[in-house]
């Protein structure tokens, strides 16, 4: 009789399913988003807002996710529930670029100190980071060279470690930065700061596994594509 009722129960559950249309969200399909918050105010004029409620509309409504935005070296969780749920942007804001931040030392913490593991993070950036640029007029050039070696920063083959041992996925959303906002460099005369910037993001995201996403329209377009592609699952087709 115990065993009939469970049976009973199980039925009634996988109908309720059917009837609702909606297919449960494996626990592994758990969505992170690492957003730079100081990146206004080109992500103003691509409606990034606008783009992230389209997205979140767009995603099976069950799906757990959980939004962070980080500026200067912290990160903070502003949003988290089903997507379905979330009420975007609510009280959050985008400010102009910070100096002090550094948007590979903060995700790196992120994924070591939360013990990210099997998950897709959606990581929003300007790629800005001031010690980067310290290091390239430094050291980041190989004599004769006119190409930075991203390797030689740090925070990003750690990334990419951490992300290729843990089944990490990054979907890399390259929010172009003002000129004002990139540091001049010493490197000026053969590689201009707004490549070395593009130049470690793609290297970051794409030797982890992952997929760069840069030179696009808006936000609401890029989200489109990524929800037709399901490229925001981890195991995506």
């Amino acid at each position: 009789m115990k065993h009939l009722v469970i049976v009973l129960i199980a039925i009634l559950i996988a109908g309720t399913d059917c009837l609702t249309g909606q297919t449960p969200t494996a626990p592994d399909e758990e969505l992170l988003l690492f957003v730079q918050r100081d990146i206004r105010p080109s992500v103003d004029r691509l409606n990034f807002h606008e783009g992230l409620r389209h997205f979140l509309a767009g995603l099976p409504a069950a799906t757990p996710v959980k939004i962070y935005l980080t500026a200067n070296e912290q990160y903070s969780l502003v949003a988290e529930g089903p997507a379905g749920q979330l009420d975007w942007p609510g009280a959050v804001e985008f400010t102009l670029g910070f100096p002090s931040t550094t948007p590979y030392k903060n995700l790196l913490k992120f994924l070591q100190t939360s013990q990210v593991r099997d998950r897709t993070i959606i990581f929003v950036s300007t790629g800005v980071s001031q010690d980067m640029y310290q290091l390239i007029d430094s050291t980041g050039f190989l004599p004769g060279e006119t190409t930075f070696a991203p390797s030689t920063y740090y925070p990003l083959p750690r990334i990419i470690d951490y992300c290729k041992k843990n089944g990490v996925r990054l979907l890399g959303l390259f929010n172009p930065p003002p000129p004002s906002n990139q540091p001049s460099t010493a490197s000026q005369a053969t590689l201009q700061p707004s490549q070395l910037t593009l130049s470690a993001f793609r290297y970051v995201v794409e030797d982890s596994g992952g997929k760069a996403y840069y030179n696009f329209i808006s936000y609401q377009a890029l989200f489109e594509n990524i929800l037709r592609t399901g490229a925001w699952k981890r195991k995506a087709s």
